[in-house]
């Protein structure tokens, strides 16, 4: 019920936030004003008239909105909106003036009636301020009203407008919908019909007419709400009003609503309201603040208020539960868990409060959250629980009050249920919570059998009556009670009375207990309890624990044969107890040693009196030897603490929270913190031991502590000393807490720091002196620093100086004040030696005679030593750092601490420096690699073998080094380069040309390309006798030789020698000989393969200048006889004596010509294309005017062979592209020319669409690249799998293309190469019969519609426009034909012309006619247009006029166009030309007017080129009523294939109205359609 009710509401809302939205979309301001002048709604153009920046609802608008006439204030009585309401306003205007604004406004406005005493005015204020007029106001009045009616259609109701002449000129879809009506009822002269057409589906025909005709005829002024109800069960809700224009009434706007459904819903409310009327309970609803939305008639009955009354009022009026501040709870609770049970009381109308019990729902209405509730009067059931529980208050008074014990117990286990107060004081409890449900019987019950017995007899008879039982106590003493117990069927349980018997049952008994006295208290004492004879201490009685306390198993091992003084420690004990007994009655709690039976000692704790009757002494001993032996452990942990107290390297101390802070802990190291000694200080507080300044610094420390309870930690504090020493302490308070966590001391906490602070100060000072050093400069700064802050005479850092780590170096040592020199030692014998092995070494003293091998420390006097190994990041050895000094050093850990921070801050840099070291020697390596690989890549063969054989040399140290290199078949060995260093004999001398056998290790080694090296003679092996002979001629001391291997080949090899030394070559050195050799071998190989190149390429450029020399010659002499054939076809088309005939043999010549064209243009494009001399020209069009081209092209041709072209173009494809124009179109008309010629039936379609399609083009960057796919399907001949590979091969021909007899095998081999310069590809899928679909893709970028060059005309030129300079033309062409075309072409229109063979004709003709323009010819004899051009430019600076000069050229490469430019032309034109271009061209250059042929004749173009801009409504009236329905339904639609269709239902005679629509749907102008066709 409410889901529907609310979809009505929100229908109603969605149709008021479009009509909101309509009117703050127009440029006028409305206002809808109340009572007072009170704002009630405004739109946006209000707000921006007015300047508001806030809401203004509420405002009075006089106020708000100031106006003048004439100058004057108007009064509030005068304002528009009382003259509306009143029904006297017309239109006014009225001066606005608000600060530095002066408006005219213009304020219409109308009135309604919201309610039967509710009115409101509706102002609508228009700017009429002469310079704020808008020349657009009539074009916003239309968007107004379209708006307008878009809002119409978009309403839930159904609209009707009905004029005085009973015509429909309104309307709305929902209307025509909602009564089922034809729409042609609507059309003029259906009056009659569609009034009958509407009654008839009414319950009362009769009765609606009359209404009709009453409100047309009668009460035209009437504004009316009413409802129709349908023959069908329906019910509309019916409201009109009158449509007024000015003061005049023009029509009746009827507005229809249904509302069966919500009839239906307020019916079954009815229902429901009766249903909940007639119920007994209670039933109320109110809303989250508490206010009552619905009560029934049970709930007025309740209250005595009437229905009307209580849904003024809150819940608040009448639960005096539930005040305005409790509410918001108990709702928060209701929605939280949904329902919600409670008693309350309702306050009557009487003032009487009725209890009542509620059951709470939470529900959610029609968008409102409610407190639905159902509650019912229980003052009955609370009159009786008053009652009954005054009842039982009586018999819970006797219970409570009874002498006896009462119990209620469950049978099954004895759970005590209930129990009176003297039942718990029998049992020993006080409070009913410990027993009650707590408790069973059994628990009581000495004897547990005693219960069964009484159940069993309960259970049988129905009642017991006077057992005795024995229970025991909650303390453990026992009781007799007398016991009666019945059985409670109807509560399952057992009733029972007890009474006390105790005291009879205890004089029963009294003897027995008497006589079992002694039993008892011996065998079940836990502490020694005897007697012994006072004269003499024997023992007369005595129980086992007594016994086991001196360490006897039996008592009876002591009574009547020991005494008590025998156990004595101390023998005065016994008579000083006695004489303390016979003083003070008794001995209590003396701790007394005993001696055992074992001879060990025993404490107890002895307490006696005196029996005088039986004179003996009664005693009681406890042994307290456990306790005495934990005291004396507690005793020594004490002293072992106050040890570590005293000892511990801190100073602690204690003050008592709770004493005034005084001292109750004072170890012996805070003395000296705190200026006094323990005995001075304790017991006293601060203000008694130091001054008073320090005492209130100290006592707000430690009321700081106390309050927030937590650690307080002084990181540093500088204190005077009682001898005024200055030291730096760390101090930590914190606060101890008892049991019940209350603070009850603080415990301070004092660290001496100073020679720490000292240490780091130091250290400090040392990193400041070395963070920024490096190197060498870090290692002295080190060193130094080092020995200054350890205070010792000697310092030094090492590394390893050999690979086998047995040496080191000094890379800086510090000897008393200065910086050594640096040396190396071997580590043999020196206190160094077991450092470098990984270990920390410290030697304090006599460091000679540890190490006597070693005489230097003995020249330095070095007595002590401390020395730690440097490592790197992977943890091996470097070196050492270390320090020594001439006396003993003391083991120190906060020198040892200092020692390995920079140690390992040494490592670090030590391991930098090697880094680096390897770094530079491995760059000069690259480097070196690098030039040698530049070397061969840039240089000639010589000079490359020269620079590496030099800069190898160097790099090796070498005194010599060579390359040989070896013959094809290996036999042969020659010297092809040598560098050798100063006095050094090359080996040219000795050796160039040789047989590699001669040296046979040495060859067997190249040969199998391993590397040789020799760093002595003395190494080579026993086989290498000539090596050896030749080394010792050569005087060379060590070699090294690399093969040079190339494709798995040795092809020679380098070396390297030195004469006057030995030397040993490293992996270093193996390694970059190695690396050149093969640099070299492929500089060598690649040489050779450079040189074969270049003769093989020298060859190609011949062949390919020979050929491009042929296509520019082919080219010129192709279009040149072909620029002659179409330029006179052109001169004589303009002819117009010609007759058809005529004309149509001109046509064939020209199609022939341009299709000859197109053959010779693919020819030389492929030509281009293979000769890589194709290039794009990127320019930004029109995408979209391309393609429509491109339809409007082959729409004739797929009509003349009857079939369907279709155009798909994607929403997002862009509009202006950068791409290559040309190139784009010729790809589409190669496909598209295919797609059709070889398509008999079906249909060609073009698709076009973007990537990424999820995203709007127009948003990104217009340097974006865009890929854009096109695609072309037909439904023709199809290709046959086998012919697909050859499809893009040039000149080869499928079978269907070859049967067509058309085309060169060109197009699609042009188009692929094109696709794919511009960024793509092109691809195609066929089935043979089917058809076939082409499709590609290019890479574009966005371009502005700015950029676009605007649309060439192809209107013909008949004149010069008049008004214009006599323009001076001179045509230069060896070739009197090329010559004639365009002097004949341009003489025809106006121009002056004259003519010149060849360049030098020309210049002479420029120089005294000084043309403006001059059509230049490039290859002419004599001089051609290069060299014409040039000297022209040349000569142009003393000229008046400057000639723009245009290029005429008949070759087919674009790249001649930089050329020609280049030499000074202006601009070029290929031949053949047409004259369209000729006559563009002379615009753009020398701004040249013409007069075209339409212009020539204004009239007959507005016959026969008509615009749907000048088609009138009125044009339209010669067609049918139905076929402007349909035209205007279908504008609507946008459905252009519909209106065309249409259009051919024109007749012929109407040429101006076919071809007006038809310009409309061509550029899709379907919203000036719809207007035309609207009334």
């Amino acid at each position: 019920m409410g889901s529907k009710k609310s979809k009505s509401v929100n229908q109603l809302q969605a149709t008021i936030s479009k009509m909101e939205v309509a009117l703050n979309t127009i440029a006028n301001a409305v206002v809808f004003l109340g009572e007072n002048h009170q704002i009630e709604w405004y739109n946006s153009a209000f707000t921006n008239l007015i300047g508001a920046t806030s809401s203004i609802i509420g405002n009075n608008f006089c106020e708000l909105f100031p106006l003048k006439q004439a100058g004057k204030a108007l009064t509030f009585d005068a304002y528009p909106d009382l003259k509306i309401i009143n029904r006297e306003y017309e239109t006014t205007e009225y001066e606005f003036v608000k600060g530095d604004r002066k408006l005219n406004l213009k304020i219409s406005g109308n009135f309604v009636e919201v309610s039967k005493h509710t009115s409101s005015a509706i102002l609508v204020i228009e700017d009429v301020t002469p310079q704020n007029k808008s020349i657009n106001q009539e074009q916003e009045q239309q968007e107004y009203l379209s708006l307008l009616k878009a809002t119409l259609e978009s309403t839930a109701d159904g609209i009707l407008v009905v004029n005085r002449s009973r015509n429909a000129p309104i309307y709305n879809q929902k209307f025509l919908q909602m009564w089922g009506m034809p729409e042609e009822l609507l059309f003029p002269g259906k009056e009659d019909e569609r009034l009958q057409f509407l009654a008839q589906q009414t319950k009362d025909p009769e009765e609606f007419v009359a209404k009709i005709w009453d409100l047309f005829l009668n009460r035209p002024e009437a504004i009316v709400l009413d409802l129709v109800e349908f023959k069908d069960g329906r019910i509309f809700e019916r409201y009109s009003q009158p449509q007024w224009k000015d003061r005049e009434i023009i029509g009746r706007v009827w507005s229809f609503r249904d509302i069966t459904e919500q009839k239906k819903i307020e019916e079954r409310l009815r229902f429901s309201q009766f249903a909940l009327d007639q119920i007994s309970d209670n039933v109320a609803c109110c809303d989250q603040e508490g206010k009552i939305y619905y009560v029934n008639q049970a709930s007025c009955r309740l209250v005595g208020f009437s229905r009307e009354e209580l849904l003024g009022l809150t819940v608040h009026d009448l639960d005096p539960n539930y005040p305005k501040e409790v509410w918001p709870e108990h709702w928060r609770e209701l929605k939280e868990k949904g329902t919600l049970t409670f008693e309350t009381l309702m306050r009557s109308k009487t003032g009487e409060l009725i209890p009542i019990e509620v059951s709470a729902y939470y529900l959610e209405f029609d968008g409102k959250e409610l407190d639905f509730s159902f509650s019912k009067n229980i003052t009955e059931r609370k009159q009786a629980e008053e009652a009954l529980r005054r009842s039982e208050l009586r018999f819970r008074r006797l219970f409570e009050n009874s002498q006896v014990g009462i119990v209620l117990t469950r049978i099954e286990d004895g759970l005590i249920l209930d129990a009176n107060q003297k039942f718990l004081e029998l049992t020993g409890y006080s409070s009913p919570d410990r027993v009650i449900k707590k408790k069973y019987t059994t628990d009581f019950y000495i004897h547990q059998s005693d219960r069964q017995t009484a159940v069993n007899q309960v259970l049988q008879n129905g009642q017991i009556n006077n057992y005795e039982v024995q229970f025991r106590r909650c303390d453990g003493t026992t009781l007799w009670l007398l016991c009666s117990v019945r059985l409670n069927v109807e509560e399952n349980c057992l009733e029972g009375v007890v009474t006390d018997i105790t005291d009879r049952k205890q004089s029963e008994e009294a003897l027995r207990r008497s006589e079992l006295k002694y039993r008892h208290i011996f065998e079940n004492s836990l502490v020694g309890i005897g007697r012994s004879r006072l004269s003499d201490g024997l023992f007369i009685d005595a129980n086992q624990p007594c016994a086991e306390i001196i360490g006897y198993q039996s008592a009876q091992e002591l009574i009547g044969k020991r005494r008590a003084g025998e156990f004595h420690v101390n023998p005065n004990d016994r008579t000083w107890m006695i004489s303390q007994m016979e003083q003070n009655g008794e001995l209590r709690n003396f701790e007394i040693q005993l001696y055992r039976q074992d001879g060990g000692i025993s404490w107890g704790l002895f307490s006696a009196r005196i029996n005088a009757e039986e004179s003996c002494l009664e005693f009681m001993i406890v042994d307290i030897s456990d306790r005495k032996r934990l005291e004396e452990e507690v005793k020594q942990s004490q002293q072992f603490l106050n040890s570590i107290i005293n000892n511990i390297p801190l100073g602690l101390f204690a003050k008592d929270v709770n004493n005034d802070f005084r001292y109750v802990l004072i170890n012996k190291n805070s003395e000296k913190i705190l200026g006094f000694s323990k005995e001075q200080g304790l017991g006293l507080n601060d203000y008694e031991l130091i001054p008073q300044a320090s005492a209130d610094f100290f006592r707000q420390q430690d009321l700081t502590v106390v309050e927030q309870g937590t650690l307080l930690e002084v990181p540093e504090m500088e204190i005077a000393t009682a001898n005024q020493e200055k030291i730096l302490s760390r101090i930590l308070k914190f606060p101890l807490f008892d049991s019940q966590n209350r603070i009850t001391h603080l415990l301070c906490i004092s660290e001496d720091i100073t020679d720490r602070k000292h240490r780091e100060q130091a250290l400090r000072l040392i990193v400041e002196g070395t963070a920024a050093k490096t190197g060498d400069e870090f290692f002295n700064t080190c060193v130094r620093y080092l020995a200054s802050v350890l205070r010792v005479r000697y310092s030094l850092v090492t590394e390893f100086a050999n690979e086998t780590k047995t040496k080191v170096r000094t890379l800086a040592i510090w000897t008393e004040n200065r910086l050594g020199e640096n040396f190396e030692y071997n580590l043999q014998g020196t206190p160094c030696e077991s450092i470098l092995s990984g270990r920390t070494c410290y030697y304090p003293e006599n460091l000679p005679k540890l190490f006597p091998k070693d005489g230097d420390l003995v020249t330095i006097s070095a007595e002590s030593y401390l020395g730690i190994p440097l490592t790197n990041s992977s943890g091996e050895i470097l070196g050492h750092l270390a320090v020594m000094d001439v006396k003993p050093m003391t083991n120190d850990p906060g020198r040892e601490l200092i020692l390995r921070i920079f140690a390992a801050r040494t490592g670090a840099e030590l391991e930098r420096k090697q880094a680096e070291e390897a770094l530079e020697s491995r760059a000069k390596r690259e480097s070196l690699v690098s030039c040698i690989s530049r070397q061969f890549i840039d240089q000639e063969l010589n000079t490359a073998l020269n620079f590496t054989l030099k800069a190898i040399a160097h790099f090796l140290g070498v005194e010599r080094s060579c390359i040989f290199e070896l013959s094809e078949d290996q036999k042969q060995i020659s010297l092809i380069g040598e560098w050798c260093a100063q006095g050094i004999q090359p080996l040219a001398n000795y050796l160039r040309l040789s047989n590699p056998n001669t040296l046979p290790w040495f060859s067997s080694n190249i040969f199998h390309g391993e590397l040789i090296q020799v760093s002595s003679i003395s190494d080579l092996p026993p086989e290498a006798t000539a090596e050896r002979a030749m080394l010792q001629t050569q005087s060379i001391k060590s070699l090294i030789v690399a093969p040079l291997i190339h494709s798995s080949k040795v092809i020679g090899f380098l070396g390297a020698d030195v004469v006057k030394f030995t030397k040993n070559w490293s992996e270093d050195d193996i390694s970059l000989l190695k690396l050149v050799g093969e640099i070299t071998a492929i500089g060598i190989a690649r040489h050779k393969a450079e040189e074969a190149l270049r003769v093989a390429k020298e060859a190609a450029e011949a062949a390919n200048t020979a050929k491009s020399t042929f296509l520019a010659n082919m080219s010129h002499e192709l279009r040149t006889p072909l620029n002659a054939i179409l330029g006179f076809a052109q001169l004589m088309e303009r002819d117009a004596a010609l007759t058809a005939r005529q004309k149509a043999s001109l046509a064939t010549i020209n199609r022939s010509g341009e299709h000859l064209l197109t053959l010779i243009n693919d020819v030389l494009e492929m030509s281009k294309i293979e000769a890589g001399r194709t290039v794009l020209h990127s320019i930004p069009f029109d995408l979209h005017r391309l393609l429509q081209t491109l339809q409007e092209m082959f729409q004739a041709r797929a009509e003349a062979k009857q079939l369907s072209l279709e155009f798909d173009i994607a929403t997002n494809l862009p509009q202006y592209v950068f791409t290559d124009e040309g190139k784009l179109r010729q790809v589409l008309i190669n496909l598209l020319s295919n797609a059709v010629k070889f398509t008999e039936t079906g249909k060609v379609s073009l698709r076009a669409s973007a990537n990424p399609i999820n995203q709007e083009l127009s948003e990104r960057n217009k340097h974006d690249q865009i890929t854009l796919y096109f695609e072309v399907q037909d439904t023709g001949r199809g290709i046959a799998p086998e012919e697909i590979d050859n499809l893009f091969q040039p000149f080869v021909q499928t079978t269907s293309g070859a049967q067509a007899r058309e085309g060169t095998g060109l197009g699609l081999t042009i188009s692929r190469q094109f696709t794919r310069l511009m960024g793509g590809d092109i691809y195609v899928k066929s089935i043979l019969g089917v058809g076939s679909t082409f499709s590609f893709d290019i890479k574009i970028a966005l371009a502005e519609s700015s950029e676009v060059a605007p649309l060439s005309t192809n209107r013909r030129v008949l004149k010069i426009a008049p008004n214009q300079p006599n323009y001076r033309i001179l045509v230069v062409d060896d070739r009197s034909e090329n010559r004639d075309i365009i002097a004949q072409l341009l003489g025809s229109i106006g121009f002056e012309v004259r003519t010149a063979n060849n360049g030098q004709e020309a210049i002479a003709c420029w120089e005294n006619w000084q043309p403006h323009l001059i059509w230049m010819d490039m290859r002419m004899p004599i001089m051609d247009g290069y060299e014409a051009t040039r000297q022209i430019r040349n000569k142009a600076n003393n000229s008046s006029i400057f000639t723009k000069i245009i290029a005429l050229t008949a070759s087919a490469f674009e790249e001649q166009r930089t050329t020609i430019i280049t030499a000074g032309c202006d601009d070029l034109v290929s031949k053949p030309f047409r004259e369209q271009v000729i006559f563009d061209k002379l615009t753009e250059h020398i701004g040249v007017r013409f007069i075209y042929a339409e212009e020539s004749e204004n009239q007959k173009a507005e016959e026969t080129v008509v615009s749907g801009k000048d088609l009138k409504p009125s044009d339209l009236s010669v067609m049918p009523s139905e076929w402007l329905a349909e035209l205007h339904q279908a504008s609507l639609e946008v459905d252009a294939e519909k209106i065309n269709q249409l259009i051919t239902q024109i007749p012929p005679s109407h040429q101006l109205l076919i071809e007006g629509l038809t310009d409309l749907v061509r550029r899709f102008c379907f919203d000036e359609i719809y207007e035309l066709t609207e009334n």
